[in-house]
């Protein structure tokens, strides 16, 4: 077990390290043992749905995430799912947000009424307004892998709960192959909420927006 203190929220947890040795994507671990904790730690009930593109689905990136999702909240309370993306391969400099729609984003959350919690990996629809979820107090939705330009709002109101982004300058941290998640993961990432989107906007102003 590994005793992971997260100074910017203010509390400590302990979570399990991952089964690979050396584990193959130790920033996608970091990333959802985090993600993953927090949300738990926020919500009595948490079960959640990882939304992702058809093509991640299975790679091994995104079973490596799914695995330390499930240590932290349970086998059975972690679920996945693709979202169709509509790519007509036309347009270039393409979001991922621009080639889903709230109605199939809506319906993918519908087959699995029993998840509280959305983690989507392919950012908000455009016409994320239009979505049922959006106003759903009794579901939550949070973000990994995602830019958060044009997601400010979504986070400050409280409509986004959480949200997983990579940190300025993070390119150029050398980081140890053996590093644990616990002190890889605020070197690399920051975990955004409507508590303290405000002060980091004021930060990184060109990121949150």
């Amino acid at each position: 077990m590994l005793k992971i203190i997260i100074t910017a929220m203010t509390f400590v947890v302990l979570l399990s390290s991952c089964q690979h040795s050396p584990c193959p994507y130790p920033n996608d671990e970091a990333k959802a043992l985090m993600l993953s904790h927090y949300l738990g730690a926020k919500y009595r009930v948490c079960k959640v749905l990882l939304i992702s593109t058809p093509w991640s689905l299975h790679s091994e990136r995104t079973k490596i995430m799914v695995e330390q999702m499930k240590k932290n909240l349970g086998d059975d309370n972690v679920k996945t799912a693709a979202i169709i993306i509509h790519d007509d391969g036309q347009r270039d400099n393409v979001r991922l947000s621009d080639l889903i729609n709230a109605k199939e984003f809506d319906e993918l959350a519908d087959q699995y009424p029993d998840c509280n919690i959305i983690i989507s990996m392919v950012g908000l629809p455009a016409d994320r307004q239009k979505m049922k979820l959006w106003n759903d107090p009794k579901r939550h939705i949070a973000l990994l892998n995602v830019s958060l330009i044009n997601n400010y709002k979504a986070i400050a109101d409280g409509k986004v709960v959480a949200a997983v982004t990579l940190k300025p300058g993070s390119s150029k941290v050398d980081i140890p192959p053996d590093a644990k998640p616990e002190d890889r993961f605020p070197l690399l990432y920051m975990l955004v909420t409507p508590q303290n989107i405000g002060e980091l906007q004021e930060k990184y102003p060109l990121l949150i927006r």
